[in-house]
């Protein structure tokens, strides 16, 4: 799915205010992700042998798709374009530092996320740890929102058009 729709999607970044493209893109990747837990409880839920297996498997990997082509459109917007238009001002170090430590931030969350989950499933089960991801999915989109805000009030001067850009 992203090799066929990562070009639109950055498409669609692109046409966005600076605001808005992540704004939505978290709102996707959160809630997606917490449709796809909820559809993976109700498939742990369904006992023995029920036609609502397929169906259901179907949804979780829906969702999950959907979650992953909104986790691009982030990726797209905060880490290509934000930290860009952050590190603007400053020299190619800058940009440098900023990037690695966006790296080790995404590369640390992709290591404890599964490593709390185990914890969670091992300690409550696993339907405890598919209602724990959602809510922690859906509680995460307002803190992202805020923090994106602040982050866009203070420094809304530094994010220009591409067209700008590009004439200058």
């Amino acid at each position: 799915a992203t090799f066929a729709v990562g070009p639109s999607i950055g498409d669609w970044v692109d046409r966005q205010q600076p605001l808005h493209a992540p704004t939505v893109a978290y709102a996707v990747q959160n809630l997606s992700i917490a449709a796809s837990a909820s559809c993976a409880y109700v498939a742990l839920s369904i006992s023995g042998e029920s036609s609502f297996h397929i169906p259901v498997a179907l949804l979780v990997i829906a969702t999950a798709t959907t979650a992953r082509l909104g986790s691009v459109a982030s990726t797209i917007a905060v880490e290509k374009r934000w930290v860009i238009a952050l590190c603007s001002a400053h020299d190619d170090e800058v940009l440098t530092t900023t990037n690695a430590t966006m790296r080790r931030i995404d590369l640390t969350c992709k290591i404890v996320a599964p490593l709390l989950a185990g914890i969670i499933m091992s300690s409550f089960g696993e339907r405890a740890a598919t209602v724990a991801c959602a809510l922690f999915n859906i509680a995460a989109w307002p803190a992202e929102v805020v923090c994106l805000r602040a982050v866009y009030r203070a420094s809304s001067h530094l994010f220009t058009s591409r067209e700008e850009v590009s004439s200058s």
